[in-house]
């Protein structure tokens, strides 16, 4: 590591380095930092000599010094210096290879990112000393078992290979501590190689971003180790290397894939196992049979880890997949609850395009601030059991690729994903929202078994007070268990305009596409109040079949989140005709409309009276009425200051009561009170 200009990283930061015989590396690379960084070296034993000089160094530069017993691998060290930075108060880690050259500049980058956001896994751009491009970021092909450089599109990489999933490398690797004791440290049994790729892959379905920061680099100089150069082919490499990356990619797969996948990786063993062998070149192969035997060994190795755990869940009867053991950070159960959302929703991209400003809130419908929580992603169709397939055939509202933990709390946003996890239910606690069965009936054999489904739940929660009596009834589930949570919204990216920025008086926003919306009364409503005031002008964002003649409007059919509060900043009114129902259709849009301090009308159905105060924070007009709602849009469109004055308290309504922080907070409530 060389020292930089920047200001010097937190002092709550430690530098984790696994020394194994290259003492000379850590004199050459390590520079001091400052006494606000703490630089912890593990020494794994090399020889006597070696331990001797690693301490030194480590006397004379100030550095922490852990000494390993014997030489435990990689994995066992980081988690030996990530106990260590714990001890010493720190909070955020950032582990570095002997032979890579970190900047102060970069380090102090990648501490404030993780500090940030402290469930982000986070790595610079690598480059050797020629300035090649060693790693990017990288990918595991879930198919194959093939790792290779991440593609530069989510397009790319959706092809024939099939799915695969990110890694970040080890080499230099930011990460918090509250994230590394929640993945549960490095798994101990890898000894070297594939370590970073599994701490990566739990992380990720935990919910972490994996983060490749391009405008970072660092240099990792050729001779150190060769892990760093997994992706790209060049010089020969150490026997271990081979031995360990074709052994490990198995062992991976034992502790990590599904059945069907497992034996997959398998099938596919031999291909994998020559390129790894080619990542040193072909002129090794002639010179000695070392490498060629070692690879043969590690694959070996592998195949008789995969089969004995393939032998273990046909005993079993186990057939998803298998979780690491535990490490000694590894907690008995996870931290927070377990969320599930349906399967039209892509956590992953989502918390990427919120990274960028695209959308509100990290999670969808902030979820995220659930203290401890992490995403459970869906299971793929092959990992699904008898009933479950059989239940899908009976009724496919539902999203039946969703399994429950069995330990920690399963939270799950409505019941399309309610329902299965309840009927499957295997977790101490289990708490969903209910939207869309208070505006139905039950009937037939599959609502028998939604009914029973909300029977087993320990608590439900819904937006409007309207809901509870009705599900109760309808749906026989005991009062007690249902719970009114007032829905919130993300009033950080929902906001006012800049001062000074006019909003403009003339134009009527309508937005919104579920079942429940009346756009043509709102049409009716615009084309009425255009007889009075010839300047408004209807702007409708839906994809909701409806026409808009010249004349009145203009129909868009989606908008980005980013440019839809341009269009709330911007409008005068914002119009939102209901059908009359319970689970209050047009929330999210009026939550929205009112953190941006806009004046909205509302079809008062039963759940809107929860959010709207009629003359204080909106107006409420009767469903249907096209008449009263023109007559409000236009009472608005004549007196700015009125409106403005009702966009004001609007705005002031949803700090105090509907962010999605609050919201969040109550559905908490729910868990910490069973």
């Amino acid at each position: 590591m060389t020292s930089g200009q920047s200001a010097p990283a937190d002092p709550s930061t430690a530098v984790i380095v696994v020394n194994y015989g290259a003492h000379r590396l850590l004199q050459n690379n390590i520079v001091p930092l400052g006494p606000d960084v703490r630089v912890v070296v593990v020494d794994n034993w090399f020889s006597a000599a070696e331990r001797a000089a690693a301490a030194g160094l480590a006397d004379e530069h100030g550095w922490e010094f852990v000494a390993s017993p014997g030489n435990p691998g990689f994995g066992a060290a980081v988690n030996a210096g990530a106990a260590r930075a714990k001890a010493l108060g720190c909070r955020t880690l950032l582990l570095v290879n002997p032979d890579a050259r970190v900047g102060l500049d970069v380090t102090a980058a990648l501490v404030e990112h993780v500090r940030a956001n402290p469930d982000d896994l986070v790595c610079p751009r690598i480059v050797d000393s020629d300035g090649t491009v060693v790693f990017r970021g990288s990918e595991i092909v879930l198919r194959t078992g093939a790792l290779r450089a991440a593609r530069a599109s989510k397009q790319a990489r959706v092809g024939t290979d099939g799915p695969v999933r990110p890694w970040l490398t080890g080499a230099c690797l930011a990460v918090s501590m509250q994230q590394f004791e929640r993945v549960g440290g490095f798994a101990e049994d890898y000894f070297l190689y594939w370590e970073d790729v599994e701490f990566s892959y739990r992380a990720a379905a935990g919910g972490a971003r994996l983060v490749v920061r391009d405008d970072l680099v660092v240099r990792h100089d050729e001779g150190g180790t060769h892990a760093v150069r997994a992706q790209v082919r060049g010089p020969a490499k150490s026997t271990l290397y081979y031995r360990w990356n074709t052994r490990n990619r198995l062992l991976f797969a034992a502790r990590n894939m599904p059945t069907q996948a497992l034996l997959g990786w398998l099938v596919h063993t031999p291909a994998q196992s020559w390129q790894i062998l080619l990542r040193g070149g072909r002129r090794q192969l002639v010179h000695s049979p070392r490498p060629m035997s070692a690879a043969l060994y590690g694959s070996l190795a592998g195949a008789a880890l995969a089969v004995r755990e393939l032998g273990r869940r046909a005993v079993s009867g186990a057939r998803g997949q298998v979780q690491p053991d535990v490490t000694r950070y590894r907690p008995a159960v996870p931290a927070g609850p377990v969320i599930f959302y349906s399967a039209d929703l892509d956590v992953d991209d989502w918390s990427s395009r919120h990274a960028g400003g695209e959308v509100p809130d990290r999670w969808p419908y902030g979820l995220d601030h659930l203290a401890g929580s992490t995403v459970a992603p869906p299971r793929r169709e092959h990992e699904w059991q008898l009933h479950e397939r059989v239940l899908r055939k009976l009724d496919g509202r539902y999203d039946w690729r969703v399994r429950a933990p069995r330990d920690a709390p399963a939270l799950c946003w409505d019941e399309r994903t309610g329902v299965p996890v309840a009927l499957t239910r295997r977790s101490a606690f289990t708490a969903s929202g209910v939207i869309w069965l208070t505006d139905r009936r039950p009937r037939g054999t599959a609502d028998r078994l939604t009914r029973r489904a909300l029977q087993r739940c320990d608590a439900l929660w819904v937006l409007s007070a309207a809901q509870r009596d009705e599900l109760a009834r309808a749906w026989a589930v005991p009062a007690e268990r249902i719970h009114h949570v007032l829905m919130g919204i993300d009033e950080q990216f929902w906001t006012p305009a800049p001062e000074g920025e006019r909003a403009g008086s003339d134009t009527v926003l309508v937005v919104g596409n579920d079942r429940d919306r009346d756009h043509a009364t709102a049409v009716r409503a615009v084309v009425l109040a255009q007889r009075s005031r010839p300047g408004l002008r209807l702007e409708l964002v839906t994809r909701l079949p409806i026409d808009v003649a010249p004349g009145v409007g203009e129909r868009v059919a989606e908008l980005p989140h980013a440019a839809l509060l341009h269009r709330y900043r911007a409008a005068g009114v914002v119009a939102l005709a209901l059908r009359p129902n319970l689970h209050c259709s047009g929330v999210t849009a009026l939550l929205e409309a009112m953190a941006c301090a806009r004046p909205v009308v509302v079809s008062a159905t039963p759940g809107m009276t929860d959010y709207v105060r009629d003359g204080s924070t909106g107006i409420l007009v009767p469903p249907g009425d096209d008449r009263a709602m023109a007559d409000a849009v236009l009472e608005l469109a004549a007196d700015r200051d009125a409106a403005d004055a009702l966009g004001r308290a609007a705005r002031a309504d949803v700090l105090e009561r509907f962010t999605s922080s609050r919201m969040a907070a109550r559905i908490a409530a729910l868990v910490d009170g069973a």
